[in-house]
């Protein structure tokens, strides 16, 4: 190695390992934390055997003069200026709030530099939601630069996020101006491709800066060259053996996530049968509302009291009558010597009691009308009728 850098290869690890697969579960672009937490923890117990960087006093040490101006540090058009801390687990930073009609000038020490990159950290502070990572790359606002030469627009997003501008070679003026307005046409459109919500202001950490005073090494076109150049890492700088035993992370994982599998999938099959069971029974339920009022239409005595009232609309009803009510009678007799022989051969085909009913409560009404009424008067008043006996076999 030409420099003497220390080198943790967690790609390589990857590869060897065949995991990189098992790399992208979390969320395509990072690895899952406590895998890192674990790395973290082996290089502070293994900082003592890092190597000190080569002294290659071949390397032209001829860099720019690089500065941070903070967002807390920059001009402000209002005398209000909201500024708040923002951290998580490994940052903390002051954040300064640029409103969409907000205007902010940079100090005139910062004059004649460039813009190598601007440091944002958005947040969707009206959600009652925490954003997963996806939504939170397809919110966005824009910052914008203008001075006299030229206007710049990139698109932020709310992640923590550091965005290069140094291809736009920007440099500060007295004129130079930043703020938001998602307006304008974006140079980076940031990583989400989807449909995108935008938000009318800019959490704005800082601006990183160089001065013009040093090589800024930007005529370096033989980038091919450095991809394919063969890497050799010296053994004292290989600190791969600190990685953690991913495959093994992965071993227990797949083997957690096939027993919970199982359980899953037979809490949902339970779930899903007797999900079914219900909308069976609630079916059922609907089938049977109204059967009790048919079984009670059923019985020989509304159908002789039915036949009666509409064949007593006509002198022709009148005359037919005794026919129609003989005809009914034999018909109903035979239909429940048939019911008698079917359950007799399949008890299980016998029809339940009417109290079992949903509307059992309706079909005793039906009992109680004209109709049925009549049927019973003729059965009871007339046990000999017409040549032959009319009684009610009840179903």
């Amino acid at each position: 190695m030409k420099f003497g850098f220390n080198v943790i290869d967690m790609q390589e690890y990857y590869e060897k390992n065949n995991l990189e697969e098992f790399g992208q579960l979390k969320d395509g672009a990072h690895q899952f934390d406590f895998i890192m937490q674990e790395l973290g923890k082996n290089i502070i117990a293994n900082i003592h055997n890092f190597k000190k960087p080569k002294n290659n006093t071949n390397f032209p040490m001829n860099n720019p003069s690089f500065a941070i101006c903070e967002a807390t540090e920059m001009k402000f058009n209002h005398n209000q200026k909201k500024i708040y801390k923002r951290e998580n687990s490994v940052f903390k930073e002051s954040i300064m709030e640029l409103s969409s009609n907000s205007i902010m000038c940079f100090s005139n020490k910062y004059e004649n530099y460039y813009i190598l990159a601007s440091h944002t950290w958005n947040e969707k502070t009206n959600s009652r939601e925490s954003q997963g990572y996806s939504e939170k790359i397809a919110t966005v606002s824009k910052l914008c630069l203008n001075n006299q030469h030229q206007t710049v627009a990139i698109e932020t997003c709310c992640l923590n996020w550091f965005v290069e501008f140094y291809p736009f070679k920007y440099q500060v003026t007295s004129e130079t101006i930043c703020y938001c307005d998602n307006s304008m046409e974006a140079f980076y459109q940031g990583l989400s491709q989807n449909k995108k919500e935008y938000l009318d202001k800019i959490d704005l950490v800082a601006f990183f800066l160089a001065y013009g005073d040093g090589e800024f090494y930007d005529n370096f076109k033989d980038y091919d060259i450095l991809q394919n150049i063969e890497i050799y890492i010296d053994e004292k700088y290989d600190f791969n053996h600190i990685i953690p035993n991913v495959r093994n992370y992965k071993k227990g994982i797949d083997e957690y996530c096939r027993i919970m599998d199982e359980r899953k999938l037979k809490l949902y099959r339970d779930q899903i049968l007797k999900l079914k069971l219900e909308i069976n029974n609630f079916n059922l339920k609907e089938m049977q509302y109204g059967l009790s009022k048919q079984r009670i239409y059923n019985h020989l005595a509304y159908k002789l009291g039915q036949a009666m009232i509409v064949n007593s609309k006509s002198i022709l009803g009148y005359i037919r009558m005794p026919f129609v009510l003989s005809y009914i009678k034999d018909k109903h007799n035979q239909e429940q010597k048939v019911y008698q022989e079917k359950i007799k051969k399949d008890p299980s085909l016998k029809l339940p009691p009417l109290e079992s009913y949903p509307d059992y409560k309706e079909a005793l009404k039906e009992k109680e009308c004209f109709t049925y009424k009549l049927g019973q008067a003729l059965i009871k008043a007339n046990k000999t009728w017409y040549g032959g006996g009319v009684y009610q076999i009840a179903i």
